[in-house]
């Protein structure tokens, strides 16, 4: 083989390993994070009348700007921080947040940063930092109590919300449909790229269980299509004692709706039973 064939290979090998190295961070947000921002994301909800609305705009310490909002009723106990899936805003969730104001409790939702009308890109630790300033805005300037405050996550909100569960002290966690970790996740869904997503994001939402000493809660559709239940069951075999598992039907985005009449049930007597602290 001639030296410029070896140079050719040698130059060629080296573009591809460069293209890898500067790319796969790219690749790996891409298929995470799917915001889908569209006019939607200015237009107000619509609740009924009875529901008092409350548009909000919180600084993180990295100087992003999350928009949100808190959705309350007259006599409301305690506060749900609803962390959202990665595909879209917080816009169009009105039906989701019906649900948990039917619980007596004000709903607080809100965007990652590079979400509908939030500032900046996201990442890994730009969610966990996202998290830890909706956290910290709550809290500290709007006096909610850390003991009347409910996670809950949904996909891989569950493991933003993981994170924020092993060090704040909520009332109590409620994880749904979500991965023990994202790269068992990518193994099944992208076995090509599965090593982006160890390297360059992990959301390891399994090894944070254990470091979670509120009161636990998971859910999970028996035929989520996208989130298998092994990914629950596994969640469950690492989660502290009297943790349960939650089994409904339905599709991985609505199966919380579609099995309401399981989902609602379980969710109030779960919150019931661990009443503000």
């Amino acid at each position: 083989m001639s030296f410029g064939i070896l140079t050719a290979i040698a130059l060629a090998v080296i573009a591809v390993v460069t293209l890898v190295i500067i790319g796969a961070p790219h690749v790996s947000r891409r298929l995470i994070f799917k915001p889908e921002p569209g006019e939607h994301d200015f237009v107000a909800p619509s609740f009924p009348s009875d529901v008092a609305l409350e548009e909000l705009f919180i600084k993180t310490p990295d100087g992003e700007r999350l928009h949100g909002w808190l959705a309350s009723r007259e006599g409301a106990e305690g506060l749900i921080l609803l962390c959202h899936g990665n595909r879209g805003s917080i816009a169009g969730r009105e039906d989701t947040v019906m649900f948990y104001l039917e619980l007596g409790m004000a709903v607080c939702l809100f965007d990652y940063r590079g979400y509908g009308r939030s500032t900046g890109t996201p990442s890994e630790q730009g969610t966990y930092n996202d998290v830890d300033a909706v956290w910290q805005y709550l809290t500290a300037d709007r006096g909610y109590d850390a003991g009347s405050i409910v996670l809950l996550g949904r996909s891989l909100g569950a493991a933003i919300a993981a994170h924020l569960a092993t060090h704040a002290k909520p009332r109590a966690v409620i994880l749904e449909s979500t991965f023990s970790t994202l790269h068992d996740l990518a193994t099944e869904l992208y076995p090509l790229l599965k090593s982006l997503f160890n390297v360059h994001v992990k959301y390891n939402t399994l090894e944070k269980l254990s470091r979670i000493t509120s009161p636990l809660l998971l859910v999970h559709s028996s035929n989520d299509e996208l989130i298998g239940l092994h990914h629950g069951k596994a969640l469950l075999a690492a989660a502290p004692p009297n943790t349960r598992l939650i089994e409904i039907t339905g599709r991985h985005r609505d199966g919380f709706v579609t099995s309401k009449d399981i989902y609602m049930p379980a969710i109030r007597e779960f919150i019931e039973s661990h009443p503000p602290r």
